[in-house]
């Protein structure tokens, strides 16, 4: 289902990944192959975590624009193409396979398997709450995982906790009802690495069903 989302990874104070996704965002989605990935780690794998994913987390880098560029050039596309045919996608993305809107939450067993990936910086795609429908961070220095929904047309409610993408509005065009306001995705549920939910409660603390219309 093309739900899309962001997932990003904290460590030393840096952000090394932030992987734009195309599909699955939910809970039940990407959320739950998240918390599958850091059970295994926590419970059953540390030793890989800290003599693989840690290092490997450490040594990814965001490419620059001008990377980006070369590498479609590269590819077969010309510098001005307003349009990249899949082709072109699919021989960029063998130069560079973790940018790949496919991934989603395997772009961390990826990490976990590989040094030294070159990645896409899509922070920003987290203030545009229209499109980015959900957003976890796992931030390795506090030890939790954060979880964040978008679509929200109202500023946060005083008191509320926006941490880290804020709350300026990212406007967008809408043809029918003229200029519109979303703001950026909205923390809405922290959970510590030792103390994680199973996929059941994720879903249901952070995805609850819309309350029934009084009749």
């Amino acid at each position: 289902m093309g739900t899309r989302h962001l997932i990003m990874a904290v460590i030393d104070g840096q952000t090394k990944l932030a992987q734009y996704g195309q599909w699955d965002g939910y809970p039940t989605g990407q959320g739950k192959a998240i918390l599958e990935f850091l059970n295994r780690l926590f419970e059953e794998r540390m030793d890989i975590l800290i003599n693989n994913f840690y290092p490997n987390l450490r040594s990814t880098r965001f490419a620059t624009d001008d990377e980006i560029e070369q590498g479609y050039i590269a590819a077969g596309a010309k510098p001005d193409d307003s349009f990249i045919s899949s082709e072109i996608v699919e021989r960029f993305q063998q130069s560079f396979p973790a940018m790949n809107r496919d991934l989603g939450a395997r772009v961390l067993n990826m990490i976990l398997d590989t040094p030294n990936l070159v990645l896409k910086d899509s922070t920003k795609f987290a203030k545009d709450g229209l499109f980015c429908e959900w957003a976890y961070v796992l931030d390795f220095d506090e030890g939790h995982l954060e979880v964040y929904r978008g679509f929200h047309k109202e500023p946060a409610p005083e008191g509320h906790n926006i941490s880290r993408f804020g709350d300026e509005p990212d406007p967008h065009n809408d043809p029918h009802n003229g200029q519109f306001t979303y703001y950026p995705v909205r923390l809405i549920k922290t959970y510590t690495f030792d103390n994680l939910p199973d996929a059941e409660t994720l879903d249901a603390e952070c995805d609850p069903p819309e309350p029934e219309a009084s009749e």
